[in-house]
């Protein structure tokens, strides 16, 4: 597979060498921590559908398995309203 297909990257903050090396390294860390959470939280979601939620909430101070438990209370939630309605 290919690198670029599993980390792809739109932007780059330059173009030297260096600058290239430093951002593909980055990218290679971010992946393999949101791996690693996913593993160890033993989450159903994606590794890109939890970039996603710890890229939104980047600035926040919840940790990522309140996040992510906090996601599944909102979509239970939604289904029992969902729900709800279609009882009456």
């Amino acid at each position: 597979m290919l690198l670029s297909k599993i980390l792809p990257l739109k932007n780059f903050g330059g173009y030297s060498e260096n600058a290239v090396r430093i951002q593909l390294w980055v990218a290679i860390i971010a992946y393999l921590l949101i791996a690693y959470a996913k593993h160890t939280l033993k989450s159903d979601y994606s590794i890109y559908g939890i970039m996603q939620i710890s890229g939104v909430s980047a600035f926040d101070k919840t940790s990522i398995r309140e996040l992510l438990t906090d996601c599944l209370i909102i979509q239970n939630v939604k289904e029992l309203q969902y729900d709800l309605f279609n009882n009456c």
